[in-house]
């Protein structure tokens, strides 16, 4: 059987990325693989960012990057409770994981592990400024994969 990868973050909503997800993997038979990425990356980037704003010392800021993980991580599967509930109810079969990586590694795993045919990100809604005059990373994504990829943008919250 042939898989549809969804890449989500906790940080970003995902509302648009699961409907294309859901309808590629109803429109080839797949099913839907989603995998809720937290890279370390971020998480340190955030914890930093929130302990200079707290002016705190080494041992708390390693408490935070702990804490701001399994926060992550909760919120992971909380989300990804929401998304098996909706694909079951619209008949898409669906597999979820919580996966600690950058998102480019959490693809490559899960085209490994499963026989996936396209990949959706699911990524937050840039400015029109940026959007004319940043070049867009699918052509990267899809030449180091090796399938589709399709970038969803998220509107704003």
């Amino acid at each position: 059987m042939s898989h549809v990868l969804l890449l989500i973050s906790p940080r970003f909503g995902f509302t648009r990325s699961l409907a294309r997800a859901m309808e590629l993997a109803r429109k080839n038979q797949a099913s839907l693989v989603v995998a809720a990425v937290i890279p370390d990356s971020q998480v340190a980037a955030l914890a930093t960012t929130l302990s200079d704003a707290a002016f705190v010392g080494e041992k708390l800021s390693a408490d935070v990057v702990d804490h701001l993980r399994t926060e992550l991580e909760a919120l992971a599967k909380e989300q990804l409770r929401s998304v098996h509930e909706q694909a079951l109810a619209a008949g898409v079969p669906v597999v979820t994981h919580v996966v600690a990586a950058e998102p480019m590694e959490v693809a490559e795993q899960m085209i490994s592990r499963y026989a996936v045919k396209t990949v959706v990100v699911a990524i937050p809604a840039r400015p029109w400024f940026e959007k004319l005059w940043s070049r867009s990373g699918t052509l990267d994504w899809t030449e180091e994969l090796g399938c589709p990829v399709e970038m969803v943008e998220e509107e704003r919250s």
